[in-house]
């Protein structure tokens, strides 16, 4: 069973990284990428200032991205090195708020770009 487990930690690992490529990428081509920022309901609308979205929703990505690599990290920490007690519950806990604030935060952005 722990194997299965620690699953959620690689796919929170690579989840982070990710994240952090697509915030280079999105930088250093001025594209937005539509598989962690665009929802099914705004296909075929167009962004009304790109740069300006890429530039608001790249640190909230950038910072998600952080958030699931240190999750994913501690977890997987926590089941191949050491247990590492509350500190896993504590980052997912953690991890949690970071994706509701980029939720908020993207949502707010896509009724202001969109």
């Amino acid at each position: 069973m722990d194997s299965f487990n620690s699953i959620f930690g690689i796919i929170f690992l690579a989840y982070g990284i990710y994240c952090i490529y697509a915030c280079i990428m999105m930088k250093k081509t001025g594209k937005i990428n539509k598989t962690i920022l665009m929802s099914k309901d705004l296909e075929g609308q167009q962004c009304k200032d790109t740069a300006a979205y890429i530039r608001e929703a790249t640190p909230k990505v950038l910072v998600m991205g952080i958030g699931a690599i240190i999750y994913g990290g501690t977890d997987l920490i926590n089941y191949y090195l050491f247990a590492v007690g509350y500190l896993n519950v504590i980052m997912m806990a953690l991890f949690l708020a970071v994706l509701v604030w980029v939720g908020f935060g993207l949502s707010k952005l896509r009724k202001k770009y969109y």
